[in-house]
């Protein structure tokens, strides 16, 4: 389930700050969550269960999101692959991943994302890199329903699959491979342990291509990055290079930060060319968001204490305690 942690998306701050409560259009108890839609104007809001946190978006006619969705987009960038003319010669296996901006190729011929929820990723994707064969998992198998009742996740690109994003992965075939994987899924305000730690990114690793890219949703609060550098630390035993991308956000709240890996080794300079690079032809909208953001990235570099997460011992719960206590301390008077 795609989650913004506790911290509302940036761009829909706002309908929280000034009091106004949007109606619910839907509301049910599933077998996993208690679910509910809410209502601005056109704008749509998928919350779960008691947390303020808000799951996925709906901007019918919008390019991005305005949260943390949009920094997903980002990952295929920190790449080896980059955007080629329709008559280029980008990857031969890639035959139908055409862009929808005209005669562009994307970059990606495929995409997995572990936490799927109401598809806002997917959506971006798919107005982003084109019609690239996208897989959503997706534990609870009623939000896939209201995903497409209410967010219109019915592109022909995108597959869902109502399963345990870990347990499904394993069932693959090892010739199963994704450019990326994309993970976010949290049951606010925690993490599956299951979806963080070494054996479970090895298995991610054995399914990305060549040179694919992982990239994960992490919360953190503005002075607490411990669960980003758990996560980076535990990522760095798998991959050669770990990125992060901090989301800027006003102080005092709980944020996030997208962690990356990437498969092949990769320098934050290939990054900020791949940026540079971006067809003019593109979104502006998207160009101009990936030139900002590369003031947001850094590399991976963590205290020599950092946890390492493995099945056998891994310290999300009390990390993530200690992001609520410093949340609720800095609320305090």
């Amino acid at each position: 389930m795609i989650v913004a942690f506790f911290a509302q998306p940036a761009g829909v701050r706002a309908a929280w700050d000034d009091g106004r409560t949007g109606p619910i259009i839907y509301e049910d108890e599933s077998a996993f969550n208690y679910i509910a839609v809410r209502q601005w104007g056109t704008e749509r809001h998928l919350k779960l269960n008691d947390g303020i946190g808000i799951h996925s978006v709906y901007h019918p006619g919008a390019v991005l999101s305005n949260g943390i969705w949009d920094y997903f987009l980002l990952a295929p960038l920190f790449g080896e692959g980059d955007w080629r003319l329709e008559t280029g010669d980008w990857r031969s296996e890639v035959t139908s991943a055409q862009s929808p901006i005209s005669n562009l190729q994307s970059p990606i011929s495929n995409l997995l994302f572990i936490g799927a929820a109401a598809g806002t990723a997917a959506g971006l994707f798919t107005s982003i890199y084109g019609e690239i064969p996208i897989t959503g998992v997706e534990l609870d198998p009623q939000i896939l329903e209201v995903a497409r009742s209410y967010f219109d996740a019915n592109w022909p690109n995108y597959s869902t699959v109502a399963a345990d994003g870990r347990r499904w992965l394993l069932q693959q075939p090892a010739t199963t491979k994704f450019d990326l994987i994309a993970v976010d899924a949290y049951r606010p305000p925690y993490i599956p342990f299951h979806l963080t730690t070494v054996e479970f990114f090895e298995l991610v690793k054995a399914h990305l291509s060549e040179d694919g890219v992982v990239a994960i949703n992490v919360g953190r609060t503005p002075g607490n990055f411990a669960l980003v550098e758990a996560m980076a630390a535990t990522l760095q035993q798998v991959f050669p290079s770990v990125y992060v991308v901090d989301e800027p956000g006003p102080p005092g709240v709980l944020a996030n930060s997208l962690v990356v890996a990437t498969r092949q080794p990769t320098t934050l300079e290939g990054f900020s060319q791949q940026v540079a690079a971006l067809p003019a032809s593109l979104p502006p909208e998207f160009v101009a968001f990936a030139g900002r953001a590369t003031g947001q990235v850094r590399a991976a570099t963590l205290p020599a204490d950092a946890p390492v997460f493995t099945d056998d011992h891994s310290q999300v719960e009390q990390i993530v305690h200690s992001l609520i206590a410093d949340f609720l301390l800095s609320e305090t008077p």
